[in-house]
């Protein structure tokens, strides 16, 4: 059905039938070839089958119509990002086979909710504190917690200060002209920064790794030269 080489899909403007049948339920129906995975906003088909994705996926993005609950058997232990769009999803909890796979969905840190110790990578999601009743969910003693991902937030100053101890180890920024310094007393254990927009000023000793979208010139002009071997742009 699709070309055996094939690496991303889109099914953009698609309209999809949504009427049971399964469409998802077909071992081997994409190619082997294949990191990337948008079904548009249109579908609403549960995915069933074990072997329909494939080992190669990275990144799968189920649309705004989307509310069918995930079988963590039909998900490839390397997918890196599940994207959910639909804002009023609640098929909790969402298990999947790897826990650093990143969730991106609106209520996914409801799931947490009574087990924190689970929680591994999270996405925060817009207005985090202005969204999530701090007395439910909370970052702060978050031991287990190594990747956090604040593209999204706009105001990351609130969520630091919920980071007094903290073992992550990779962080995002972006989506936001954040300029502050990113204090090495606040990520101890910090090893990877990937920075999407904004200007953030870096003084960490233990970076093993800055991402750098190439569109932040003003950061990349700015950061010291003894982090430019560990620069990596995209």
């Amino acid at each position: 059905m699709f070309p055996s080489s094939l690496t991303s899909i889109e099914f953009i403007g698609i309209l999809f039938d949504n009427d049971g049948g399964n469409l998802l339920a077909e071992d081997n129906l994409f190619p082997s070839s294949l990191t990337y995975l948008n079904l548009g906003d249109t579908f609403n088909e549960p995915i069933t089958g074990l072997k329909v994705l494939p080992e190669s996926l990275k990144t799968l993005i189920l649309g705004e119509r989307y509310y069918h609950r995930i079988n963590g058997g039909s998900i490839p232990s390397g997918l890196e990002l599940l994207q959910i769009k639909n804002q009023k999803y609640n098929k909790f909890p969402i298990k999947l086979p790897n826990p650093k796979t990143i969730v991106d969905c609106c209520n996914y840190y409801k799931q947490f909710e009574k087990n924190f110790e689970k929680l591994i990578s999270f996405k925060a999601p817009k207005e985090f504190r202005a969204s999530i009743n701090p007395e439910l969910f909370t970052l702060n003693n978050r031991y287990s917690l190594k990747y956090l991902d604040l593209s999204e937030n706009l105001v990351p100053e609130i969520v630091f200060s919920e980071l007094q101890s903290n073992f992550i180890k990779t962080l995002v920024l972006g989506d936001y002209d954040y300029s502050e310094i990113i204090n090495i007393d606040n990520f101890p254990h910090l090893e990877t920064l990937i920075v999407n927009d904004g200007c953030p000023l870096v003084d960490h000793n233990n970076l093993k790794t800055i991402i750098v979208n190439r569109k932040c010139t003003k950061f990349l002009d700015l950061l010291d030269r003894n982090f430019h071997d560990i620069i990596k742009l995209k």
